[in-house]
């Protein structure tokens, strides 16, 4: 039975593929000193995307060169994204790669398995040995005729993997896929397991008594959503079974500085990976969700929930009908910015024509005071900051949420009057922003002008965490724009495309 730590291409999905220079180092350094792991799955190699990727999701040459001279004993291995490749592409890929990396593994879709093998016979011309990643195994298992296609792999390819990347296997389960495969396909057997219902140790352990002569693992278990299988863990069992002797020195300085790394990205199971498991939902969305610091664990339960018995939130509204129009809409933003010019906006307000948009419950309590019509914003479990309010909420403010059936779920706290959903959001896409919200009342509203405050933006340096939000709300900022509007911004931005103001050059 081999070891593949896939830590640098699982975990790149924290870290956008990006990892600090001393850290490789310290990581590839420490995989060549553990005898027990026989391979290093280093990141994908992948033609140009037209957006940013860190290094390992491109793998140079050079640094396939460095990691060779690191860890020479090691086989190391790469891997390719089948839906992302054409055959006239692997020439450029791969050719490069010869003598430095043993194994090409292709991440496989179970419905495109005859496509990846045309893959599969000019991958191993090149000297390299290839592997199928077969994805969605808790989707694929039951389906018998797809079973019996499998034979197509053998003489095909050199390993075939089943992944389940839902996390959703049970032990029993991994056992019974295992005992089906073996009846139809002669090559070596791999397993990559998931951690979301923290069964990746134990349904590992089944697949190795069920025939896997290679598993995947991870140092701190960093992976795609929930995570996988512990690197540590798995050694630490397999030397409590004797089964392979295990010096912990050699691993316990490289997981320090993973554990670091995990205070940060925060990956490891919880509620919502839980039930994305559980009821093989794509996780990929859980790890969307929670990266964009916007709903809470109950909302993303509530969307899991909703995905799970194919519904969405049946709570139907009255839809809101402006019963008036106004000049100008001046909308709240989250950002420091926006209490920092409230005095200025209590100035601004007085004797306009004018309405205040909250986008969201951040500010509300500092804006209660301040004069006007108020429309808030409420998205997913935005309507919870609103509970226990230290603030009286007026006759005249109006709470808005999104058009139903909404996915994230509504969270209306009984304190909260006048409540209405929107017909329609008209512009974007995303339906699911408090800045979509914001910008549909102001045109139900009739709003010619429009102003924003504390939309400061996110910095790319410090916030990486948050850059997804920002292209987001840059996305819906454009679409908005070309619908024929004008945007105003009173305080520093960093969203383009907005007319720059200050609001003190009117006081």
């Amino acid at each position: 039975m081999q070891i593949c730590d896939c830590t640098l291409r699982d975990g790149g999905y924290y870290t956008n593929w990006d990892f600090k220079k001393d850290t490789i180092v310290k990581y590839l350094k420490t995989m060549e000193n553990i005898e027990s792991v026989n391979m290093i799955e280093l990141g994908y190699r992948s033609k140009p995307f037209k957006k940013y990727f860190g290094e390992f999701f491109y793998c140079p040459v050079y640094f396939l060169a460095e990691a060779r001279s690191l860890a020479p004993s090691k086989k190391l291995a790469v891997m390719i994204n089948e839906k992302d490749c054409s055959k006239s592409d692997l020439a450029d890929l791969l050719s490069p790669c010869r003598g430095l990396v043993d194994l090409v593994r292709l991440a496989v879709n179970p419905i495109y398995c005859e496509r990846a093998l045309e893959l599969a016979d000019p991958i191993k011309k090149m000297g390299f040995e290839v592997a199928f990643n077969l994805m969605y195994l808790s989707k694929w298992i039951h389906d018998e005729d797809f079973i019996s296609r499998l034979e197509m792999v053998n003489e095909k390819v050199d390993y075939l993997y089943m992944v389940d990347s839902y996390g959703s296997m049970l032990p029993e389960d991994v056992t019974l896929a295992f005992q089906k495969v073996k009846q139809k396909v002669k090559v070596k057997l791999g397993f990559h397991g998931h951690n979301n219902l923290e069964l990746a140790l134990i349904n590992t352990v089944h697949a190795i008594e069920a025939g896997a002569t290679i598993v995947d693992s991870t140092v701190r278990g960093m992976g795609r959503g929930a995570g996988n299988l512990k690197t540590e863990l798995f050694l630490t069992y397999l030397n409590s079974r004797k089964d392979r002797v295990f010096d912990f020195s050699r691993i316990s300085d490289l997981v320090g500085t993973f554990e670091q790394m995990q205070q940060k990205y925060k990956w490891g199971t919880n509620l919502p990976y839980m039930i994305s498991g559980a009821f093989s939902l794509p996780q990929a969305e859980v790890m969307n969700w929670m990266a964009k610091h916007r709903y809470t664990i109950h909302s993303i339960v509530m969307a899991l929930q909703n995905r799970k018995d194919e519904i969405v939130d049946n709570l139907k509204l009255d839809v809101f009908q402006p019963k008036r129009s106004y000049q100008e809409a001046l909308i709240i933003g989250g950002g420091v910015t926006a209490i920092e010019v409230k005095e200025a906006i209590k100035r601004y307000i007085k004797n306009k024509d004018i309405c205040l948009i909250m986008a969201g419950g951040r500010h509300a309590e500092e804006f209660a005071e301040v004069p006007g019509d108020k429309y808030y914003c409420l998205v997913g479990a935005e309507g919870m900051k609103f509970e226990n309010l230290p603030f009286q909420i007026m006759d005249k403010d109006v709470f808005i949420v999104p058009p139903h059936p909404r996915l994230m779920g509504t969270i209306l706290p009984s304190v909260l009057n006048k409540v209405f959903e929107l017909k329609s959001i008209t512009f974007t896409k995303y339906v699911d922003s408090l800045l979509s919200v914001s910008f549909q009342i102001a045109a139900d509203l009739g709003i010619s002008r429009i102003e924003l405050v504390g939309f400061d933006g996110y910095d790319s340096v410090e916030n990486l965490d948050m850059q997804e939000v920002a292209l987001e709300n840059q996305k819906i900022i454009d679409d908005f724009l070309g619908a024929g509007k004008e945007l105003y911004s009173f305080t520093p931005t960093r969203y383009r495309n907005i007319i720059q103001e200050s609001i003190y050059s009117y006081l």
